[in-house]
C-alpha cells in the first residue's frame, strides 16, 4: 500500500505543477488566434498519460532481502560451494513475495548439489501464507522431528538429479500471504536456528541450504546457513524513466513548436 500511496502523491505533485506551467503558457498565448490554444488543449491529454506512466515507473522499486554463505569444505575435501536466496516484493503485488534460490558454486569435482533448503519464518504454510509457482518441482512443508528450522523444501522426488540443483541452476517460487500487509520481517525478526536434522552439519542462520555429492569421490555433504540483511532501498528503474522522461520532454517541445509556427 505505501507504494500506491507514493505514486498518488507523486502523481498530484506533478500533475499541479504541469498544471500551473501549463497555465502559464495559456496565459502568455491568450492574445493568440483561438486555434493556438485548441492546439495546446489537444495535447493536454497526451502530456497527463505519459506523466502518470513516469510517475508510475519512478515509484516502481526492486525492494528485497537476501541471504548467502560459501562453504569450503572441511579439512577433507577443497570444493567451493555457496548459494544465494533472494526474497522480492513480487513486482508490488500485495501479498505476494517472489523467491528464488540460486546455486552459485564455481569449482567442485563432483557435484555440489543444493537437494534441501529450510528457513524460518513467522507465519503458518497453508494457514497465514502459501507457497506457489514452484520451477522445477519441489515440495514444502514443516519441519520435524529434530528439525528446528520452521519449514523445508525438497526436490521431488528427493535424490533425483533432475529435481537437484546443480550449479548455476536455481528455483523459484513465490510467497502468497492471506495478510496482504504482509512485510520482509515474517523472515528477518525470526530466530536463528541450528541446521541438526537436515544432514551434513549444524551451521546456525535464519536459511540454511544442504549440498551433496561434495569432495573427489562425491561422498561427502555440507550444510550452509545463513541469516537475511537489510531490504533494500527502493530503486527506480534509471533506463526506463530516462526513456519515459524523453519522451515526455520531446512531446512538450513538440507542442511548443507547434505553437511557435503558428504565431
Amino acid at each position: 500500500m505505501r507504494n500506491l500511496y507514493l505514486r498518488i502523491y507523486l502523481y498530484y505533485s506533478l500533475r499541479s505543477t504541469l498544471t500551473f506551467l501549463q497555465g502559464n503558457q495559456l496565459g502568455n498565448i491568450s492574445r493568440r488566434k483561438e486555434g493556438e490554444v485548441e492546439s495546446m488543449k489537444k495535447i493536454r491529454p497526451i502530456l497527463f498519460a505519459i506523466l502518470f506512466v513516469f510517475v508510475w515507473t519512478l515509484s516502481a522499486n526492486a525492494l528485497q532481502i537476501q541471504t548467502s554463505a560459501t562453504g569450503s569444505g572441511d579439512g577433507t575435501f577443497t570444493d567451493n560451494y555457496s548459494y544465494l536466496f533472494t526474497i522480492d516484493d513480487g513486482d508490488n503485488n500485495d501479498g505476494i513475495f517472489s523467491a528464488t534460490l540460486v546455486n552459485t558454486s564455481t569449482d567442485s569435482s563432483s557435484g555440489a548439489y543444493i537437494d534441501v533448503l529450510a528457513f524460518n519464518i513467522d507465519a503458518v504454510l497453508g494457514t497465514d501464507y502459501f507457497i506457489e509457482n514452484v520451477m522445477p518441482s519441489w515440495s514444502f512443508s514443516a519441519g520435524s522431528g529434530g528439525m528446528q528450522f520452521n519449514y523445508v523444501g525438497v526436490g521431488n522426488p528427493p535424490g533425483k538429479d533432475n529435481y537437484r540443483l546443480a550449479p548455476s541452476e536455481f528455483l523459484t517460487f513465490d510467497f502468497r500471504f492471506v495478510n496482504t500487509a504482509a512485510t520482509f520481517d515474517v523472515w528477518t525478526a525470526t530466530d536463528s536456528s541450528a541446521g541438526t536434522g537436515i544432514g551434513g552439519g549444524e551451521d546456525v542462520g535464519q536459511f540454511a541450504v544442504s549440498f551433496q555429492q561434495l569432495g573427489p569421490a562425491g561422498s561427502d555433504s555440507d550444510l550452509l546457513a545463513s541469516n537475511w540483511n537489510e531490504p533494500s532501498a527502493p530503486v527506480p528503474e534509471p533506463a526506463t524513466i530516462l526513456l519515459v522522461g524523453t519522451g515526455l520532454l520531446g512531446i512538450i517541445g513538440f507542442g511548443r513548436k507547434r505553437l511557435n509556427k503558428k504565431a
